[in-house]
């Protein structure tokens, strides 16, 4: 039988604002909320609140701030299962398409904050590439493509990854995608 759920609960005034929160992304051990929010420096950004345990309430929500963040939208966070890199959507400039898959990632200790994004080129397409998410092992991306053009329709698609220049799981790696087929 399924494990037995906690009911559910308001996460804090710390992180509800009068503005509207979304897509929420919880790191695996549960001290970390990222999610969107339609305020900062672009239509929407990137926030990040924190917890001591899971049994704290969730602290004030904190802006990832210029660095990650752009004048454009930032949209649907994604955690890797380490916690050092952040997978997202964003329509900010240096892009391929409409809106791109983008990675920012921090150092293996995870204790300075994330750096620059990365445009995932090997992923990306002239469409637009959104709601990455990076399976446990590091090696598999999953995201969906909205086709611009007639017939509008959005569709899965699963990549095989190996990520050698970045510090995933621990490991530095190099980026090269085997694959992306159609889900």
């Amino acid at each position: 039988s399924p494990a037995a759920c906690a009911p559910a609960s308001h996460t804090s005034p710390a992180v509800n604002s009068p503005y509207w929160e979304n897509i929420p992304s919880v790191l695996s051990d549960g001290l970390e909320l990222y999610f969107l929010r339609p305020a900062g420096y672009g239509a929407t950004d990137l926030y990040v609140s924190k917890r001591a345990t899971r049994n704290d309430p969730w602290g004030p929500a904190v802006n990832l701030g210029p660095v990650v963040n752009s004048p454009a939208v930032e949209d649907a966070p994604c955690l890797s299962a380490d916690g050092l890199a952040v997978f997202f959507t964003s329509d900010r400039e240096g892009g391929l398409g409409g809106q791109d898959i983008w990675m920012s990632t921090r150092d293996a200790t995870g204790t300075k904050p994330l750096g620059a994004p990365k445009n995932l080129r090997e992923v990306n397409s002239k469409e637009d590439d959104a709601g990455a998410c990076l399976s446990a092992d590091a090696l598999t991306l999953v995201k969906d493509l909205a086709t611009l053009q007639a017939p509008f329709a959005a569709y899965l698609w699963i990549g095989i990854l190996t990520f050698t220049t970045y510090a995933l799981a621990g490991h530095l790696r190099e980026q090269v995608c085997t694959y992306m087929c159609p889900w």
